[in-house]
């Protein structure tokens, strides 16, 4: 079994009461597994070392595991084989959705600061975790955090301990810099052991246990795959060249300046539908994004001039794409959301879905965090608990978030919160929708 050390500072020393109390959570959690760093050091012979914990060779560096690790550089040629953090920084499109984001996934319906509440039939286990995540994990507090993970597809955090009212207690979360973290994992299993931290090739500056750093990850190929920011990256370089062509290829024939391009297989009375919802939005001076175009008469691809066909066939695999990843109707894709910000231009289901994703993965679902634990602040509320005395078996509760929804109409049918579980459940039925979706 995997066991910190420390070097006692004395008799009854804090330092060695926390380990023995994280070395009994983690006892508790590995039940019936055989450590993988016990494995490890059998394997390789390596002798513990630094804070008892061995330094792994070979071991498996985690890289985000994608050839996504650079961003999908669509934006424009100055933004080419760019890192993620540095698109950000320069391109309003992808910074202003990672804003917007940052405001959605923690935004809460009453307008508080933390949306989120921890709740339980045990009340002593659901005021010291309200308590924890309130003054300990906060709400914005954890905004650096979910832009690590959005950014770059990991997010790393210590929880530092110290003596609050007599109990050792995690007092505060802090930061750890992506860029510097690295998994330690078996490499036969792919079982998480440990982390170590790395300022540099040669330099090792800390080994952590599993229970030492707190890891939030989501495979960049999930992330950037179907995600919001696919409208403003992957099709970029297809959308301004497309919309442009056409525009000056109408002026110059005296044609309506915007037109509605459609894919082939909308019916004649979608289109009708369609145009006749956008002009009733834009009536009651509602802020709406035509997916089509903006106004003007529908042009199809047989009734294109020869040298606009092949910018308005763009256009139209653009927009088919933009149909078919939401049941919903185009023109309720930019509405209003409960407790957050605007939708920011992407079709609402996918930022719905993508808000309750991080939502998920930074409350410990989804696969994210300490496989063996739960992961997220899921690991670290039954950490606090556990170290505030309370057995394991009272280690019940769930995270919960007011709902995020697509549409203002979709919000006044269902304004129940909604659990981690929920938000799978969620996901798995918008997925089944997806292989549904008529014009």
């Amino acid at each position: 079994m995997m066991r910190l050390g420390f070097k006692s500072k004395g008799r009854n020393s804090w330092w060695e009461n926390i380990y023995r109390k994280l070395n009994s959570f983690w006892d508790q959690k590995a039940t019936g597994r055989e450590s993988g760093y016990s494995r490890l050091s059998q394997m390789h012979g390596v002798p513990y070392e630094k804070h008892g914990l061995p330094l792994i060779d070979p071991f498996r560096d985690y890289d985000l595991e994608s050839e996504d690790f650079y961003a999908r550089t669509n934006l424009s040629e100055n933004n080419k084989n760019k890192l993620l953090n540095e698109i950000f920084s320069t391109a309003p499109e992808a910074w202003l959705t990672r804003t917007r984001l940052l405001s959605s996934w923690n935004a809460s319906s009453d307008g508080s600061e933390r949306g989120y509440i921890v709740v339980s039939e045990d009340e002593e286990v659901s005021q010291i975790a309200n308590d924890f995540v309130l003054k300990v994990v906060g709400g914005d507090r954890l905004d650096s955090i979910v832009s690590d993970l959005i950014i770059t597809g990991n997010a790393f955090a210590a929880p530092v301990f110290g003596i609050r009212n007599g109990f050792i207690e995690i007092i505060r979360l802090k930061r750890l810099q992506p860029s510097s973290i690295f998994r330690v994992e078996d490499p036969r299993s792919g079982r998480l052991v440990g982390f170590k931290q790395q300022l540099s090739n040669f330099e090792i500056v800390d080994i952590f246990s599993p229970l030492q750093c707190v890891h939030w990850r989501i495979f960049a190929r999930g992330l950037y795959g179907k995600s919001v920011f696919d409208p403003a990256t992957k099709f970029w370089k297809y959308y301004l060249p497309a919309l442009n062509a056409i525009d000056e290829g109408a002026r110059e024939r005296a044609a309506p300046a915007w037109l509605h391009v459609f894919p082939e297989y909308c019916t004649p009375e979608y289109r009708e539908a369609y145009k006749a919802q956008i002009k009733s939005a834009r009536d009651q001076k509602l802020r709406i994004t035509d997916y089509y175009l903006n106004e003007g008469e529908s042009i199809s691809l047989s009734e294109a001039p020869s040298d606009l066909k092949g910018n308005i066939e763009a256009w139209q695999v653009i927009c088919d794409i933009f149909s078919k990843l939401s049941p919903l109707a185009p023109w309720e894709l930019k509405r209003d959301l409960v407790g957050a910000q605007k939708i920011s231009g992407a079709p609402g289901l996918r930022w719905a879905k993508f808000v309750n994703k991080v939502r998920s993965i930074i409350s410990g679902g989804g696969g994210a965090g300490i496989e063996e634990t739960g992961g997220g602040l899921n690991l670290l509320i039954k950490l606090q608990l556990a170290l505030k005395g309370i057995p394991e078996e009272r280690h019940q509760f769930e995270i919960v978030f007011p709902k995020i929804m697509a549409t203002a109409v979709e919000a006044d049918r269902n304004k129940d919160p909604q659990t981690v579980r929920d938000l799978e459940k969620q996901e798995k039925n918008s997925n089944d929708r997806l292989s549904h979706v008529n014009c």
